[in-house]
């Protein structure tokens, strides 16, 4: 099967309007991306809508059962997706590449993601395993997730970057 980002270009169709939901962050970032992605992608135009983190999966829970979901969001829940296929779209849409500023990722796996709700897997005192660390659900998220990161199809929480000194001439 062909990956969808062999033939990736930018959108050059009629102008569009996506949805991206999240949580509330630091608005001036928010307006700051927001303005160079549609200077450089003048027909795509963004619309952030921005939610409380406690009422986020109650706002896209209501979203997805009337059949009216955001077009980007962040994902919280695993029933929002189906097994795969996230991981799927994320290798299909992305473009390793070894220099960092020609690099598209399609997905994101943060460090902190994978331990976010350690509380349920470790217990309240961090030394009981109260069952899900073991589980098929969470060693395939884990797994899934950590692929993402390996095959440089979402970026590692430790990124870093090596800059080759120019070659000097030695003048003979």
């Amino acid at each position: 099967m062909q990956k969808l980002a062999e033939d990736w270009k930018p959108y050059d169709g009629p102008a569009v309007e996506l949805s991206v939901w999240m949580y509330a962050l630091d608005p001036d970032s928010l307006k700051a991306y927001k303005k160079a992605f549609e200077k450089k992608y003048s027909n795509i135009k963004l619309k952030y809508v921005t939610y409380p983190e406690e009422n986020y999966v109650t706002k896209v829970n209501v979203a997805l059962q009337a059949h009216n979901p955001p077009d980007i969001a962040v994902m919280e829940e695993a029933a929002w997706m189906k097994a795969h296929l996230t991981a799927d779209l994320a290798r299909e849409v992305a473009q390793p590449n070894s220099d960092p500023t020609r690099r598209v990722y399609g997905a994101s796996a943060p460090d902190w993601g994978f331990g976010i709700w350690q509380k349920w897997v470790f217990g309240p005192d961090g030394r009981k395993i109260l069952g899900n660390l073991n589980t098929e659900p969470e060693i395939e998220a884990w797994n899934l997730g950590t692929a993402l990161v390996r095959d440089k199809l979402a970026p590692s929480g430790k990124v870093t970057s090596t800059v080759a000194e120019p070659e000097r001439s030695t003048g003979g």
